[in-house]
């Protein structure tokens, strides 16, 4: 049996010819440039291929306002195939779209110049749902099964789950090219094909209308890439910041997805059409399980929906310049550099209301309890050995105002504040070597002018913890502790003769965590060279700029 176009019912085609002619038209009065200014927002145009959770980070998207948030003003439009989507990639109408991959794939291996820039579901939610008196694989022989297009995903995945229950497409089974989801569900109910590959949104509404799943996709040992971001590389080239923030909104998406789940299901009512709260969180929750944190493009998943080509079997083609993970792996690094960002400007904050209850509040508290015994001294007559007792305590207060200033000295150094990083690390120094726990010796160059307050922060930290732990674990005598400046660029090492260590045997507690997420923050570096018996040498390198500004 051949694969066929199939054709639906008069009245409905009629409605799929308006669908298409009206595709065709919005495509051509689209302006030839990909965006336009309006305002301060770039205007971007964005195809996606279905009605359904594989879209809800773009629903999202819009509906949360974080297409205004990140300056774009989108245009979510829907067209039923991935190889409709592709083909108005090329001809540059569009630049970003939102499909399954091996519709790019099969373009990529004729010559597209694609790119495969953003993953997001590395499995698949197919199902190829029946009339109810198909009750096994093997008697879909001579029936007909309805796919979007022809290298679509819904197409690749029907022909490898034939495979597998050694069914062969086109002669066992005819596949008729119908469209979207949508139309693959008329066809479906109103008998003019026996079978559609639907997505799991449909499954629910298919199944109260009497009809079954007969293999479901997800339980099958295959690995698909079912949702993907792709755009032209001249696209890519010309505007890759808009892509980057695009990509943006896309992972803000998914996190409001896994995150809210009202929300999330309010949004996909508004889009797939259905007020039922049932199908809602059905779907809702098999969507949530497979969308994935960071959406980074899989291998695997292209692999294999290029292992379904039969025109690549014989080519020599490297995934490498298909596949471009090169901005979600960019916005990762600098959610995470945020991350670090808001809990070292919580510590510090925290640090710093501390630091001014233990000395004004504690401090003052302390001050005036001895101010009170030293008066009451004078005028108190108490035996030999009270008055002993007496001027022990208030000794002993001195000591304790003195320790609480030193706590709350280091905790934020009013040096550090008014007179910058250099006087800072001089004091501090200076008290260790008064406390004669151990010698340190400081040496700084280029540091004649400041630094921008938060990076000299962030340096006095990492220095603390470093001669901390040098004096809690090294068991050295001297350490040396020298500050390089050049430029936007410092170089910090801390060096200590200590009993060392083997730094492979080392396991990183949260002190050097602490140590590495600064320098992180700063695009630096920790380098530690050591060895039992001969110290330790630790190098920091970093921007002596903020990586916020």
């Amino acid at each position: 049996m051949q694969s066929e176009i199939l054709r639906l019912p008069q009245n409905h085609t009629m409605t799929s010819y308006r669908m298409t002619r009206s595709i065709v038209l919005l495509i051509g009065v689209l302006p030839l440039l990909f965006f336009s200014q309006q305002s301060s927002a770039e205007t971007l145009r964005i195809p996606y291929v279905s009605i359904s959770g594989f879209q809800a980070p773009l629903y999202l998207g819009e509906r949360a306002g974080l297409f205004k948030k990140n300056q774009l003003e989108a245009q979510l439009i829907y067209m039923p195939g991935g190889s409709l989507i592709v083909q108005t990639l090329l001809s540059g109408e569009v630049g970003v779209a939102s499909l399954a991959p091996p519709s790019a794939v099969a373009a990529w291996v004729k010559g597209a110049e694609l790119a495969v820039v953003a993953g997001g579901i590395e499995r698949a939610l197919n199902v190829l749902m029946v009339n109810p008196k198909i009750k096994r694989p093997e008697d879909l022989k001579g029936k007909r099964v309805a796919i979007s297009r022809f290298g679509s995903l819904s197409d690749v995945s029907l022909r490898d789950a034939l495979a597998f229950y050694k069914l062969k497409p086109s002669q066992d089974v005819s596949i008729a090219q119908m469209g979207g989801l949508g139309e693959r569900m008329v066809a479906l109910t109103s008998g003019v094909v026996d079978g559609a590959i639907l997505n799991v949104d449909q499954v629910f509404q298919a199944e109260k209308l009497g009809f079954q799943i007969l293999i479901d996709l997800r339980k099958l040992p295959l690995t698909y890439s079912t949702q993907g971001i792709v755009v032209s590389r001249e696209f890519l080239r010309a505007q890759r910041n808009i892509v980057k923030r695009f990509l943006k909104v896309y992972i803000e998406g998914i996190k409001i997805f896994k995150t809210d789940k009202e929300f999330s299901m309010d949004t996909l009512s508004r889009y797939i059409k259905t007020s039922d709260r049932e199908i809602l969180s059905k779907t809702y929750d098999v969507y949530r399980d497979a969308w994935e944190t960071v959406p980074l493009v899989r291998r695997d998943g292209i692999q294999q929906a290029l292992d379904s080509i039969p025109d690549a079997k014989n080519t020599k083609l490297s995934l490498d310049s298909l596949i471009d993970n090169s901005l979600i792996r960019e916005l990762e690094k600098e959610r995470k550099l945020i991350a670090v960002q808001s809990v070292l400007k919580g510590e510090e904050e925290e640090r710093n209301r501390l630091a001014r209850d233990l000395h004004d509040g504690v401090g003052g508290l302390l001050w005036g309890i001895k101010l009170s015994m030293s008066t009451m001294k004078g005028n108190v007559f108490l035996p030999e050995e009270s008055a002993r007792s007496f001027s022990n305590v208030i000794a002993q207060l001195d000591q304790s105002i003195a320790e609480l200033r030193r706590v709350s000295h280091n905790m934020m150094p009013e040096a550090l504040i008014k007179f910058g990083l250099k006087e800072a690390l001089e004091n501090y120094c200076e008290s260790v070597n008064h406390s004669k726990q151990i010698q340190v010796q400081l040496q700084t160059y280029g540091m004649e002018t400041r630094m921008e307050q938060s990076v000299e922060i962030v340096i006095y930290r990492i220095i603390q913890e470093l001669l901390t732990n040098v004096i809690k674990h090294a068991e050295a005598k001297k350490v040396l502790i020298q500050l390089v400046r050049e430029d936007d660029r410092f170089n910090l090492t801390v060096e200590d003769d200590g009993k060392g260590f083997n730094v492979q045997e080392i396991q990183a507690g949260a002190g050097l965590a602490n140590i590495k997420a600064r320098a992180a923050y700063l695009n630096g570096s920790v380098d530690i060279v050591s060895a039992k018996g001969e110290g330790t040498s630790v190098h920091v390198e970093g921007s002596s700029v903020s990586s916020s500004s």
